[in-house]
């Protein structure tokens, strides 16, 4: 039967075999037009020395769920395939009726005019992903270069070189002109200095007549900046530094009253986001750097060096209307609602701790140990588990109305993700414009409670949390007046005496009341940064510090991060612990009817802005 094959999804690989003469360039998914199954077709490069003539690998192709589809071994025979030429791209290593969520390449033996080099010791290596340059920038880099490819930030490492199309040249291959878009690495390098150092200028410029104008003084007399400074300072943060990565200044203070169509201007000349491939399909290997943190938006043990480390990334992620979701008793949702949030990435499925959707639903879950309790698997209810709970609702819902209707069919089972993964102990904050509701899962059953207060943390249970809340009625933003005694004169020793009584300590009912008093109390501008700023200091006012939480064990619990999404227009914001500058990545910067999950990975060092 014959039929045609389309792309479904595509990804840059995220390793390279060190030492290697072939490289694995990409996996690409084809769906047939007939059938609907999948192809899946990997791309490899010669970056030898001699011609390839033949060349073995091990592939191993897995299920949504973990699951192995297929593992074995693929030759390709019968090549020619010249230094630098690419190959395997026409040739299907597998063909399945089951969607493939992720595929994992072991280079075995390869052919160098007929003579044969084993590949099975050689080591991979693990590629950072290059950032992408924000769109004004890389339009202008495109027209500059006659280059449609250009698109993110050329940068030098240890083991090669990416170009701004986003391909890696590992140093084996010793070339300066990019095998995927043609363009000369020195050219592109220097051509996008000359752009960033014209927009920096055009920025500082405007910078200077905002305060000229606010200082009452003539524009024209305001100093420029040297522009050899800005010009070295460009070069060196894309050329010089091997393991650097570019990263912009932090942008200056913006004036309180700033024109729309400037700030805009500002935001997308700022703004610089990591680069992950459309159709990441990879199955990570185990990263050092998260290896040992776990990321909850609460409090959080930290994790000994020696504990086994679970495979997965955590990282932002943002699941396209087309994306599939498998749930293991409620069958595949293959089309859904666009979702952002915070997630432990495992096999290529999201295990979200918070998210948003397109129409503005959140969900945040939060540990709930010693209360939480799942239910056996029942006929005639959405059997969901508690993996699944915030994808499931976030896909179909679009305000709290919809969840309570599927809340009242919901059955929550005790189906782990995996042996490594078993199924989390939590309760959920679920709002959108008009409200919130908190939901509990315990030995009786769901349910689901009305929350006023718009907050949510641990334990005890969600009613109790409320009763406790009428201890602390008489506490006030405002200065108190005497009603201890009014006829004696009791002066003010201080402000904010109307808080005295308000808790100070770590527990999780403590910080309950006092979030709740500081959300109920806070003002805040207008504004979209003065409204992310009065957040993060909200939530910072029950955060958690390293040693002031000690566990059993020897461990601290610890606020591992903090986020924050503005529901109109998709923007998730972010801190951790070790690094409090906001991160923001936005859902509408994706292609939101693509079949990608788009994740990032999650900043954790320290970013200070050097003002002198």
């Amino acid at each position: 039967m014959d039929q045609n094959f389309s792309l479904m999804a595509q990804s840059r690989a995220n390793y390279y075999t060190a030492g290697s003469p072939v490289q694995f360039v990409r996996v690409e998914l084809l769906k047939g037009d007939v059938t609907g199954e999948v192809a899946v077709c990997l791309t490899f490069k010669n970056v030898g020395t001699e011609p390839l003539t033949g060349f073995i690998i091990h592939f191993k192709c897995k299920d949504a769920s973990g699951q192995i589809l297929c593992e074995d071994d693929f030759y390709y025979e019968q090549l020619n395939v010249q230094p630098g030429e690419l190959f395997g791209a026409d040739d299907a290593v597998f063909v399945s009726d089951t969607p493939v969520s992720s595929v994992e390449i072991e280079q075995d033996r390869a052919f160098l005019n007929g003579r044969g080099v084993d590949l099975r010791n050689y080591k991979r290596v693990r590629l950072q992903a290059p950032r992408v340059l924000p769109g004004s920038i890389a339009r202008t880099l495109q027209t500059r270069t006659n280059n449609k490819m250009l698109t993110c930030v050329p940068q030098d490492t240890e083991n090669g070189w990416f170009c701004a199309c986003g391909a890696f040249h590992p140093n084996e291959e010793a070339v300066s002109v990019c095998s995927e878009c043609g363009g000369d690495r020195a050219y592109i390098k220097a051509t996008l200095t000359r752009i960033l150092e014209e927009a920096r200028q055009a920025a500082e410029q405007q910078q200077r007549e905002i305060n000229a104008v606010a200082n009452g003084v003539d524009p024209a007399a305001a100093q420029a900046a040297q522009a050899a400074a800005t010009a070295a300072a460009a070069q060196a943060a894309i050329s010089q530094e091997p393991t650097a990565q570019f990263t912009p200044p932090a942008p200056a203070q913006e004036p309180e009253e700033e024109d729309e169509d400037d700030e805009a201007t500002n935001a997308e000349m700022d703004r610089v986001r990591r680069y992950v491939p459309k159709g990441h399909l990879f199955a990570d290997e185990e990263d050092e750097e998260d290896e040992h943190t776990r990321m909850f938006d609460d409090e959080e043990e930290e994790s000994d060096d020696d504990e086994e480390p679970r495979r997965g990334r955590y990282a932002d992620d943002d699941d396209a209307r087309n994306y599939p979701f498998t749930f293991r008793r409620a069958g595949e949702m293959r089309t859904h609602y666009a979702m952002i949030g915070m997630a432990y990435v495992a096999e290529e499925y999201p295990l979200y701790y918070d998210a948003v959707n397109e129409k503005g639903l959140c969900i945040a879950g939060l540990n709930f140990v010693g209360n939480a309790a799942c239910q056996s698997e029942t006929d005639g209810k959405d059997n969901i588990s508690v993996f699944e709970l915030i994808p499931w609702l976030l896909g179909q819902c679009a305000d709290l109305n919809e969840v309570r209707a599927l809340l009242a069919k919901l059955n929550l089972v005790d189906i782990p993700f995996n042996a490594q993964l078993p199924t989390a102990k939590l309760h959920w904050l679920i709002t959108d414009r008009t409200g919130s509701i908190t939901v509990e899962a315990v030995a009786d059953g769901l349910h689901v409670y009305e929350n006023p207060v718009e907050v949510l943390t641990n334990n005890p249970p969600f009613p109790q949390q409320m009763a406790m809340l009428a201890n602390y009625r008489a506490l006030s933003p405002r200065t108190p007046k005497n009603t201890f005694a009014p006829g004696v004169d009791l002066p003010e020793l201080s402000r904010g005496m109307g808080g005295i009584g308000l808790p100070g300590d770590l527990s999780s009912m403590s910080r309950f009341v006092k979030v709740a008093f500081t959300r109920g109390n806070s003002k805040s501008a207008d504004d979209e940064m003065s409204s992310v700023s009065q957040f993060f200091h909200i939530l910072g006012s029950v955060e958690q510090q390293r040693g002031c939480c000690e566990l059993d064990n020897g461990k601290y619990e610890i606020t591992l991060y903090t986020s924050c999404c503005n529901a109109d227009t998709g923007v998730y914001y972010y801190t951790t612990y070790d690094n409090n500058q906001i991160t923001a990545v936005s859902m509408h910067h994706e292609d939101l009817d693509g079949v990608a999950l788009v994740h990032y990975p999650i900043i954790q060092k320290q970013n200070i802005f050097c003002q002198n």
